[in-house]
């Protein structure tokens, strides 16, 4: 009886053959690889502090930015790595809009906020609150 149950639960895991099946997650698409600036633009994110490391452009609203990677065709220090959690500092490239930088997802948790472009404080050395925890950025000043 006890070989029987166990012998269910294994299917309902999908267990065969002696194999655990493990559903892996979906890739995450690389960000920009140069950043942009002026109009309608990229918020810039850098892997380390002082705008160091490998660096990614997003321009979108996103609600979660564990779904961008830093471009693994750079040779900088964080090439390939999850953008969301794990940048330190940043430019808004925007000319045009202010952006958010959020800690939690869905825009929500702490917030940086920068100015737009070439106005006020537009970049960020070290992103206290979310450094290392930006997981979304909308736009809106």
């Amino acid at each position: 009886m006890i070989k029987r149950a166990a012998a269910t639960i294994m299917v309902a895991l999908g267990v065969a053959a002696g194999t655990l099946a493990i559903a892996q997650p979906a890739s995450a698409a690389p960000a920009n690889y140069y950043c942009n600036y002026g109009p309608s633009q990229d918020n810039c994110y850098f892997y380390y502090s002082h705008m160091a490391g490998a660096q990614g452009g997003i321009l979108p609203a996103v609600a979660d930015l564990t779904t961008y990677t830093f471009s693994s065709s750079q040779t900088a220090p964080g090439a390939g790595a999850v953008l969301g959690a794990n940048s330190m500092s940043g430019i808004n490239g925007d000319s045009v809009n202010c952006v958010h930088i959020w800690s939690a997802v869905n825009y929500t948790g702490n917030q940086l906020f920068l100015n737009k472009y070439g106005v006020g404080v537009y970049t960020s050395y070290d992103f206290g609150v979310v450094s290392n925890a930006n997981r979304s950025q909308s736009w809106g000043c």
